[in-house]
Order: structure tokens, then C-alpha cells, then sequence
């Protein structure tokens, strides 16, 4: 078992067979560990001829593991098979010291191999944790995803912003370093001009500066590896409304979503969001997904989620004792957690 630093290096984390969610790239988990933390940062891994076939990068504390910052999104080990997984999991099971998951999605196979690996040597404890807006477009038209009903109210809304000048949308990948600075100025200029600036939350809020400096190198990366996007909705030029999101396994990921508040009665967040979504259908994707949490705005396009779990882990032996204590200190943190943060998600 390795214990090392590796947030830097490209190798750290390896190529996946198969993906359930962009936060599995190198590219995500990489810009997450530039985040600070508490406790000493660790990278359990699994090398087999001299390549790294699994990682998990976790925070070791004096209370046992957890994971690395989320970014607010929910993660997963990176592997690049199963059985690299499960040597994974039972190394992290060997530690001999209690752990915890913020928000693992719930058909990983990331937990059935942690249950394999616990069996009669931890108590592991699975509970919900919040999920993701998601909605399944496989083998659909526009018509099948959004009722006629929520087709009239935004045919009206577009009405009443074409009223005040030009609209025009814009979805692509960034061409060029020089582009995506660009892109990304346009949609931190949107924050700025957004809800989420007044609450403190926007990506240009300074007590967001440490995020958003990994988000910038997220981004980066992501384009370099060709699965990043930026939608606009412009008002004569100007824009209203942006996405970042990727386009990753056929799906559409959506990072960050906001709008001008100065027009808000236009709806320019859920006019992007239509075309966003309109443009994903038409190129058979197969599901469209919202990373915040459920709310109210959202409900309005779907009911469906996508599920993850929190997973603690508590080893038998004379220590469980005093990791019970930490690991409920961890439970109660992320149930005050998920009462108090969901005005920081993002809103159409």
C-alpha cells in the first residue's frame, strides 16, 4: 500500500473501461485535490506492470479516511477493471481504520466490492444521499421529454425576450486555449450578474476564490481532453444566461447553470436549459443531467434521479469504539450539511 501526494501527476489516476460520471477523471479529481482539507492527503493505489490500474484519493485523519473535497458533486474510485477495484477496496479495508463517502453513486460497483472487502472484518453503514435531477432522452424526440404545457410557457418567455433585442443561443467545445479563457471570462461575467453573486456563492464571490481556482483547472483540463462545453443565451450579443458542462459517455453533464437576474421574468436560465436540452436529444444522447440537488425549478422538467449513498466504514476492533464517535460526528456534519446548503445549488 502506497501512501503519496499524487493530486499533480496525470498518472495518479487512470483511464477508465467505463464511467458512470465525469468526476471519475483524472481531470476532476486532479483539480479537486488542489482544494485545502484537513488531514494528511493519501492516494491508495493499485499498480499492476508498472501501470495504475485503481485509485482512490482520500484525506487520512487522525479518525481514519474520508474523501478529498467534492467540489460539491458526487465521486467515485477511479479504476480501470474490476478486479483492479476490488484489490482497491480491500487495501483500503486492510488500513484497519474507519471511513467515510460523501456521495457514491448508488449502481457503482465501487460498493458491492467495499461489502466483498468488509465481510466479517468492518461494519459498513449505507445511507441515501442526495441525489441528482436526471432525465432519460434514449430514443425520444423534444416532444417526449418536455409536455406542450411546458412548451407554451417557454415559447412566451422567448416571446418577451425577443421583445428586447436579438437572441441567439451558442453550445460548442472551445477551439483553442486563447477560446477557452475566453468562455470561461463570458460565463464567471454571467455569475457575477447572477442571484447566486448577492448570496455569496458565485464562482467570482471571493470566499469561492480557492474553488473556483480548481474549477479553472478542471476546465482546462477538460478541454484538453475534449469532453467540455460552454452553452450562451445572448441578448444582442451579450450574455444572459451560460452552462458549463461535458459532454461525457453520451450524456450531458451539466457543472454550473445561471443567468443575469436582470432579466429573470424572461426566463433566459430555462430557455438555455430547453435549447441545451433540445440539442441533446437530437444528437441521441442518452441522458441529460442536472448535478445539483432536487428543488423546485427542477421538478419542473423531471421527477427522475439519479441515486447515490454515503458509505461509513468501521473496522472490528478495539479502536471501532472511538471511530463510531467520529464516524457519527461525520454522519450528523452532512445531515446539517444537506439541510442548510441547498440555496447553494444551482437554480434555472
Amino acid at each position: 500500500m502506497k501512501h503519496s501526494f499524487l493530486a499533480r501527476d496525470a498518472d495518479a489516476v487512470p483511464s477508465l473501461v467505463e464511467s458512470r460520471i465525469p468526476m471519475q477523471t483524472a481531470e476532476w479529481l486532479n483539480a479537486r485535490a488542489r482544494l485545502t482539507f484537513p488531514g494528511t492527503p493519501s492516494v491508495l493505489a493499485v499498480d499492476h506492470d508498472g501501470r495504475r490500474r485503481a485509485t482512490a484519493m482520500l484525506c487520512r485523519t487522525r479518525f481514519g479516511f474520508r474523501e478529498m473535497p467534492l467540489m460539491n458533486e458526487p465521486s467515485d474510485f477511479s479504476w480501470s477493471d474490476e478486479v483492479a477495484l476490488s484489490e482497491l477496496a480491500a487495501r483500503l479495508v486492510a488500513e484497519r481504520r474507519p471511513f467515510f463517502l460523501e456521495r457514491l453513486p448508488a449502481e457503482s460497483p465501487t460498493l458491492p466490492a467495499l461489502r466483498k472487502a468488509a465481510r466479517g472484518k468492518f461494519w459498513l453503514k449505507v445511507e441515501p444521499a442526495p441525489p441528482t435531477p436526471q432525465i432519460d432522452i434514449r430514443f425520444k424526440t423534444i416532444t417526449d421529454v418536455v409536455k406542450s404545457g411546458r412548451r407554451s410557457d417557454l415559447r412566451r418567455a422567448g416571446k418577451r425576450l425577443a421583445k428586447l433585442g436579438t437572441v441567439t443561443y451558442e453550445l460548442r467545445a472551445p477551439r483553442s486555449q486563447h477560446d477557452l479563457g475566453t468562455l470561461i471570462d463570458a460565463a464567471f461575467d454571467v455569475e457575477t450578474r447572477s442571484w447566486k453573486h448577492d448570496m455569496g456563492t458565485a464562482l467570482t464571490s471571493p470566499s469561492e476564490a480557492t474553488y473556483a481556482g480548481a474549477f479553472r483547472v478542471f476546465l482546462e483540463a477538460a478541454h484538453d481532453h475534449g469532453h467540455l462545453r460552454f452553452a450562451f443565451l445572448r441578448l444582442d450579443g451579450k450574455p444572459i444566461a451560460m452552462q458549463i458542462a461535458s459532454a461525457w459517455c453520451n450524456r450531458y453533464w451539466i457543472y454550473k447553470a445561471t443567468f443575469d437576474k436582470a432579466y429573470s421574468k424572461s426566463s433566459p436560465g430555462n430557455l438555455l436549459y430547453y435549447h441545451t436540452l433540445e440539442r441533446a436529444v437530437d444528437q441521441g444522447m442518452t441522458s441529460y443531467e442536472f448535478m445539483g440537488k432536487m428543488d423546485d425549478w427542477t421538478r419542473a422538467w423531471t421527477q427522475d434521479t439519479r441515486a447515490y449513498v454515503k458509505v461509513f466504514g468501521l473496522p472490528f476492533n478495539p479502536r471501532a469504539l472511538f471511530g463510531g464517535i467520529c464516524v457519527g460526528r461525520w454522519i450528523a456534519t452532512e445531515r446539517i450539511k444537506d439541510r442548510v446548503r441547498p440555496m447553494l445549488q444551482s437554480k434555472a
